[in-house]
């Protein structure tokens, strides 16, 4: 080894110039960082601004069925409205009876044509076989062309102020219902003649460790690994894609900023990006917001966020407070 490690340092040797030319090696090196930077905006503006959306209906076949998890409201609702514009038919998976009514007419008014089913199901039950297997018997005889694994659970605190009951709750939600539902769902897809595709919902507070964020951020971080993993597996038969996704307006989300985007337009970014890749931001400013934070030096990251978790913790807890009583006045 030692012997093929000097003949490897020989050779570098001989390939350098005697004499090197700093200032022209830092201008090819800032060169070399400017062109791939242009690149990466060249493709992000082609990718989200300018490429045309793929014919789903066709890809994946008329008459076929979309699954959505945590279809009730949301980024889910928004999905289930988004494919039955398209023609698809919709399963709707959610907790509650009353809310999946509500979406499933809502779904009618967008296209009168297309065809839904309801199931109900809590998926911070979902830690036994049977929770799966049940879901798998309401959906036997329907033609599903495409899973979308959106359900999950969110929250920001203190990891030590979590109770065990919340943490298993993180894990079982936001992870295990991906593993199973996709263990569920990738065996119909295979037998299709046509392609077809899963959507997994991941987030952008995995792009980086974060404190105060744990477990949910860890948790997003198995959804986008997962789903990428598959793709490696699944790529010629099924179009897998992880979407990582920053701050959406919904009634999970309290926090507002100029990157927020609607739940519907973060839907029609995700749908655009369907079938050309396993990996999509969704919107460009999510996917302006993950380059900008995946490229800050580790220690001025850290810093900033040592002031700034604590701070969306206290906030967070004040709109959960008005969200609570807003529904409490709604209810009575």
């Amino acid at each position: 080894m030692n012997n093929l490690a000097q003949k490897a340092l020989s050779q570098l040797k001989n390939l350098l110039p005697k004499q090197l030319n700093y200032e022209r090696l830092l201008a090819l090196v800032g060169l070399s960082y400017v062109s791939y930077h242009a690149a990466r905006l060249l493709y992000y503006s082609y990718a989200y601004l300018i490429r045309p959306r793929r014919n789903l209906l066709k890809r994946y076949g008329e008459g076929s069925w979309v699954v959505v998890t945590g279809a009730s409201e949301g980024i889910g609702k928004a999905f289930c409205l988004e494919f039955a514009r398209m023609g698809f038919n919709i399963v709707l998976i959610s907790r509650s009876v009353e809310k999946l009514t509500k979406a499933a007419e809502d779904i009618k008014a967008v296209n009168d044509k297309v065809q839904t089913k309801i199931i109900s199901a809590d998926f911070s039950q979902g830690y036994t076989l049977e929770f799966y297997e049940n879901i798998a018997k309401q959906l036997e005889g329907l033609d599903i062309s495409v899973l979308v694994n959106n359900v999950g659970a969110r929250g920001s605190e203190y990891f030590h102020l979590w109770d065990e009951k919340r943490n298993l709750n993180f894990v079982v939600v936001n992870c295990l219902s991906q593993l199973m539902m996709s263990r569920t769902i990738i065996p119909l897809l295979l037998k299709r003649e046509k392609k077809g595709a899963i959507i997994d919902i991941s987030s952008t507070s995995q792009v980086r460790p974060m404190g105060w964020y744990v477990p949910y951020a860890p948790t997003k971080a198995f959804n986008r690994v997962l789903s990428q993993s598959l793709s490696k597996e699944y790529s010629k038969k099924i179009d897998i894609m992880a979407c990582v996704v920053g701050a959406v307006s919904t009634r999970l989300n309290f926090y507002n900023s100029s990157m927020t985007v609607t739940a519907d337009k973060c839907v029609k970014g995700i749908i655009d990006q369907l079938g050309w890749g396993d990996y999509t931001s969704g919107n460009w400013r999510h996917a302006a917001y993950n380059t900008f934070i995946g490229s800050i030096p580790d220690f001025i990251f850290d810093r900033i966020w040592r002031k700034v978790g604590p701070n969306r913790i206290a906030w967070t807890k004040q709109e959960e407070a008005k969200e609570k009583e807003l529904q409490s006045t709604q209810n009575s």
